[in-house]
């Protein structure tokens, strides 16, 4: 079960992004909202399916949607500029190894960092292990300013038509938290100016 709204998420973690950079979200808290999503193996020729290392379950037997995790940081990176015009970091965490992560993240252009987990550590402490009957659970949180949940979103099978509003309600909630957050008497809210880990606009 995920964790729910209201309560506090532990950060204090790292993992390699897909350019192999060591990233650590505990240093955002207090800077920018973070939307945080755990999504399915990206499924390519060479890995098409990883078993859980801890034994626990084997979802090498289980048929994982191979085009879930990719549609799903599709919907992310389709709608990434409006994250960022709301100060929200937007990070994806997939149990995939690292080059296929760069791989992946290189021939669909995905802006934000996609985190490897490939021993299932963070995936584990963000409630998002798979559990018996499904391949591989998917879950979405938006985290405020002080490291609080403000959306909570879970899809057990993974696929990406259940997110179809978790994305607009995720801009929504950030925005909320835009809105609410002080500023310079000069800075007006979404401002296009803000520098955002990745790109900036």
């Amino acid at each position: 079960m995920p964790f729910h709204k209201g309560a506090f998420i532990d950060l204090d973690w790292s993992l390699r992004d897909q350019l192999g950079n060591e990233v650590c979200l505990k240093p955002l808290v207090g800077k920018k909202n973070i939307c945080l999503f755990v999504f399915p193996q990206v499924g390519t020729k060479k890995y098409d399916v990883l078993k859980d290392p801890g034994d626990s379950i084997d979802v090498s037997s289980k048929k994982i949607p191979k085009k879930a995790g990719k549609e799903l940081v599709e919907l992310f990176r389709n709608c990434y500029r409006l994250f960022r015009e709301t100060n929200t970091e937007v990070i994806g965490i997939s149990v995939d190894p690292q080059d296929v992560l760069a791989e992946f993240a290189k021939e669909h252009t995905v802006p934000f960092a996609l985190l490897s987990d490939p021993n299932w550590e963070v995936v584990t402490r963000l409630r998002c292990r798979p559990t018996l009957g499904w391949a591989q659970r998917s879950i979405a949180y938006v985290i405020d300013l002080e490291g609080k949940i403000e959306l909570s979103y879970e899809s057990l099978s993974g696929r990406p038509k259940e997110f179809s509003m978790l994305v607009p309600n995720a801009i929504k909630t950030s925005r909320d938290l835009d809105a609410k957050q002080p500023r310079p008497f000069n800075e007006e809210p979404n401002s296009s100016k803000r520098m955002f880990g990745w790109l900036s606009l």
